[in-house]
């Protein structure tokens, strides 16, 4: 079939132009005409018009052609037109549709049925009788739930793009990532898939998706357009720093008005000129009468989260830096330089957080070389340093409430786990604080001549760069050791989740930590954490977070000669064999794969059972997954709560999705009922998972475990060690003999023998392969934080060759 154009050119950011009208209620065409050269001149990919809120129901169907009409010419074809043509009656939709091909659109954006509530089999014949009418006319099909309280779903979309060809694709307003996920594996790449919301735009890009058609970009259509090109263009972070920048205008479009929220905000900033805009009308007097034709009651579970999460107390609005003892905004701060952050259960911004960059850094690593190197901390007695560090324990001991519904709310973490966070995080300062008082230095005596001894010094300022999950924890496990060793820091906290980290200055204050010591800046990875990876006076980085990260951060410190500590991303095997405690293995299995989300470096994903147990071990952990509740991290029954973020909940059901065509789902796999928002996945178990599966493979960082028999004791061995990853394995077996042979030949940093993952700070933590460059814990933090120096001392006349002395007689 040949189109008028190619359907694949209609990507990037397509803007849903507003219709302005008059004071006397008329069309207003000259202000149509500018809000579309408007969009044009700040190099948008396409327009669209007539589709976004209540724009249907609020315009007769002569005004909404003469609307297409006016576009279309003023677009004169320089980039893809997209008329919106749905309406609450079918006749209407087929007029408008082919108005539309009439004035020479792209495409049609046929809205679902308005006002309905469609069964499947009657938005599949919605979208057929178009189809069939238009057989020349690229159809993109708009689901919008919010009107029909009914996605349009995965099969729906699938049979009717394999039943019409000019069923090109579809724009979805679902906030279901699930949906969005399913829809394009349905359907494989060739389906163009669009998002209409906002906060979600980049996260279906990483799903396959082609663009965005969102309100926002009448707002700001320069920066939208450019947020596509950046991400197209593989500068990811770029991407997301203007996605952030853009949210405080995302926030306006949250209001309560009757005619779309898009066009009140136009109308309040004066982007509509003298054009006003006209309440929605009354729905279709068909629809007034009773059920719409197409309509069927809808089956819903019990709703658990359309309550938003109560905000915890004291939750600031905005979020800074520290540096010097002091809270500061960003050096860029008239550039703007905030960018909001949002909890993970709605997915809406609840603070500003300082966007750090270069100035910032340097400003944080001055302050901390003036600590190193004219303050007390570096030369104080290790006792005077414990006492701090007992301090802050306790000061950190003492927020243990405010610290878990803080963690909870920022990061989705179930608060049953989040209320074990305070107590680990002053642990690790209790133990260095012992550490530092009973470390010893080494001294050599050479006879009566002479005598060596070892002198450790901080080596410099440390720079700390963590993840985003359980992010106080984590940092305190940088932080306790660092300060420990007499090094002032400089924390760049992951910008997911900042919340937790802004505790920490008011704990070191009362702690009584000099000024200068710790300094915080916060910001994204390209900007905050690359000036400080970059920084000439930053000698050693410690770095927690994804393999492909922490290569880019080795790459640029190389230059510098860089002490790294990477602890990078992990792929751990759980190893049980038949004579195994199998109902032990169980238990250590579920809770180590599901627990924190399943957003853990040393989750167990990768189970491997030997096949005598197989059958059995994967029935009973399957049953054990469908009772693992999922619900609101502040419900104290939760055992999995809400992933972290859009981007990465999008990532981890993009996995999902792989798996269901590469191995067999024995349990979860989607959102689980009640649950219509957030960022909700059920416990994922895949059993029969080939060793070149991705799920096999690759790092999900989610509730999803991968199964995989075994028949010898070779075959475990190998299958353990059959990825990139080396950083934890778990053993079960009741041959210890076997298990001491199997855990030394297993590839990783650590191994667990008959236990789940239980932490020894006087271990070393960290891993091979790609898990790793260094370890931390116990002394062998000491070592990173520290240098070296031998001072030989004479005791007795040495005896030195004399160069270039005269000759004696």
């Amino acid at each position: 079939m040949k189109f008028r154009g190619d359907p694949a050119r209609i990507r990037g950011s397509i803007v849903p132009v507003v219709t302005p009208f008059t004071e006397d209620g008329e069309l207003d065409v000259a202000g149509l005409r500018a809000l579309v050269r408007r969009g044009l001149a700040a190099g948008s990919h396409g327009i669209s018009i007539g589709g976004s809120t209540g724009e249907p129901s609020s315009q007769s169907i002569d005004e909404r052609i003469a609307g297409i009409r006016a576009a279309a010419e003023e677009i004169d074809d320089r980039v893809p037109f997209l008329p919106g043509t749905g309406s609450a009656k079918l006749d209407e939709t087929l007029r408008l549709t082919g108005a539309a091909a009439e004035l020479g659109a792209d495409a049609a954006l046929v809205i679902t049925p308005y006002y309905a509530r469609p069964t499947q089999e009657g938005l599949y014949v919605w979208y057929a009788t178009v189809a069939r009418e238009f057989p020349d006319l690229p159809i993109v099909i708009y689901n919008v739930p919010a009107r029909t309280s009914t996605d349009v779903a995965p099969d729906t979309v699938a049979r009717l793009f394999t039943d019409f060809d000019n069923i090109v694709g579809i724009k979805e307003t679902t906030k279901d990532f699930e949906h969005f996920s399913r829809v394009i594996h349905a359907c494989g790449p060739e389906l163009l898939v669009w998002s209409g919301i906002e906060l979600l735009c980049l996260p279906l890009l990483a799903l396959g998706g082609v663009g965005f058609v969102s309100a926002v970009a009448n707002l700001a259509p320069g920066a939208v357009a450019r947020m596509y090109e950046a991400w197209e263009a593989g500068d990811h972070d770029t991407a997301r720093e203007l996605h952030y920048r853009l949210h405080p205008l995302v926030d306006l479009l949250f209001v309560e008005t009757n005619p779309g929220p898009a066009k009140w905000v136009l109308q309040q900033r004066g982007l509509l000129g003298s054009a006003h805009i006209r309440p929605a009308a009354d729905p279709s007097d068909e629809v007034q009468r009773g059920p719409h034709p197409l309509a069927a009651r809808p089956d819903r579970g019990p709703d658990r989260s359309m309550t938003p999460p109560t905000p915890p107390e004291d939750l600031p609005r905005a979020i800074r830096h520290y540096i010097a003892g002091r809270l500061v905004d960003s050096a860029d701060s008239e550039n703007g330089a905030t960018f909001p952050v949002a909890d993970p259960v709605t997915n809406r911004p609840y603070a500003d957080v300082a966007a750090g960059g270069p100035a910032d850094v340097d400003a944080a690593v001055a302050a901390a070389r003036r600590a190193l190197t004219e303050g007390p901390w570096p030369g104080m007695r290790p006792r005077e340093r414990a006492r701090i560090l007992t301090r802050i324990a306790d000061a950190v001991e003492s927020r243990h409430d405010r610290l878990a519904a803080w963690e909870t709310f920022d990061t989705g973490l179930p608060i049953t786990q989040a209320r074990g966070q305070a107590h680990r995080a002053a642990e690790n300062f209790r133990f260095f604080a012992d550490v530092i008082v009973g470390l010893h230095e080494d001294a050599y005596r050479v006879g009566d001549s002479q005598l060596n001894y070892v002198v450790r010094k901080p080596v410099g300022v440390a720079g700390l760069i963590t993840p985003w999950n359980t992010p106080f924890m984590l940092e305190s496990w940088k932080l306790a050791p660092a300060l420990a060793s007499g090094c002032p820091v400089v924390l760049k906290p992951a910008e997911w989740t900042p919340l937790s980290a802004s505790l920490w200055p008011e704990i070191f204050a009362d702690a009584g930590l000099p000024d200068g010591v710790f300094n915080l800046v916060h910001g994204i990875g390209e900007r905050a954490g690359q000036a400080l990876v970059d920084h000439p006076d930053v000698p050693v980085l410690s770095f927690t977070g994804e393999t492909a990260t922490g290569r880019i951060i080795m790459g640029r410190a190389a230059a510098g000669l860089k002490g790294l500590s990477m602890e990078l991303g992990g792929k751990s095997p759980v190893v049980v064999f038949a004579d195994a405690d199998l109902e032990a293995a169980l238990d250590s299995a579920v809770f180590g794969v599901f627990s924190l989300n399943g957003e853990r470096c040393t989750a167990g994903s990768r189970l491997l059972v030997e096949r005598p147990a197989y059958d059995e071990f994967v029935e009973a952990l399957a049953e054990r997954a469908r009772r693992v509740r999922v619900g609101p991290p502040a419900d104290p029954d939760t055992e999995i709560g809400a992933l972290v973020h859009p981007e990465h909940y999008a990532r981890v059901l993009n996995y999902v999705e792989n798996g269901r065509s590469e191995a067999r789902l024995v349990a979860g796999g989607s959102r689980p009922d009640g649950l219509p928002e957030g960022n909700y996945l059920a416990a994922t178990v895949f059993a029969d998972v080939k060793p070149d599966a991705r799920i096999f493979q690759e790092e999900i960082f989610g509730p999803v475990v991968a199964v995989t028999p075994f028949d010898t004791e070779d075959e475990a061995v190998e299958l353990a060690n059959n990825t990139q990853y080396g950083l934890a394995a778990y053993l079960w077996t009741r041959d210890l003999r076997r298990g001491h042979r199997v855990a030394q030949a297993i590839e990783s940093g650590m191994v667990w023998l008959n236990s789940h993952n239980i932490r020894d700070l006087r271990t070393p933590f960290g891993g091979i392969k790609a898990s790793g460059v260094g370890q931390e814990g116990g002394t062998h933090s000491i070592d990173f934080y520290t240098h070296s120096q031998t001072i030989h001392v004479a005791l007795a006349d040495t005896h030195v060759p004399r160069f270039g002395a005269p000759s004696t007689p």
